[in-house]
């Protein structure tokens, strides 16, 4: 009889007693569940709002805004790019990297309330450089720390393991 891997990991898990609570308290999964909430809400409220953000201080026509907000969307791009060269050239510390572009973005945030405020092009920019740093953010928090737990085999194992035949007792 071949007992399927989704099987295998359930006996597995209920026999260790672990459970996915478990191992998102070890693995700090808790802790950055605020911090990735918050990410995801100043990301969406750039990408979402910015058009009206420009119509409304800058008096822009709405049809030109949208089209601004497209390269505020297209500039996150190169956030991937990014995210990869600070942490493989400069800090070589997946967390030491998130906190040097949380700062920024932060830093790019109060730039925004004072610099920004005075050229649709300044809060472009600005705007921009956010995006790109908050997609830094999230390639490392799903793209690299991941791939540390799989180097330790946590949880890995019951993915890549092939069926195999159960012995009878």
């Amino acid at each position: 009889v071949i007992q399927p891997v989704e099987e295998k990991a359930k006996e597995e898990t209920k026999s260790s007693g672990h459970g996915l609570l478990y191992y998102m308290a070890v693995s700090g999964g808790f802790v950055m569940m605020p911090a990735i909430a918050a990410f995801y809400v100043v990301k969406e409220s750039i990408t979402v709002w910015s058009p009206t953000l420009l119509t409304e201080i800058f008096s822009a026509d709405p049809s030109f805004t949208v089209a601004l907000s497209t390269v505020i969307s297209l500039a996150s791009i190169f956030g991937a790019m990014l995210a990869q060269l600070v942490f493989t050239h400069w800090l070589h510390d997946e967390m030491k990297s998130i906190a040097f572009f949380n700062f920024s973005v932060g830093v790019g945030l109060i730039l925004v309330l004072t610099v920004g405020m005075k050229s649709i092009w300044a809060m472009l920019i600005l705007l921009s450089l956010i995006l790109v740093l908050l997609t830094s953010v999230n390639t490392l928090f799903m793209g690299i720390i991941p791939l540390r737990f799989g180097r330790f085999d946590l949880l890995c194992d019951h993915c890549r393991e092939e069926p195999r035949p159960v012995e009878d007792q």
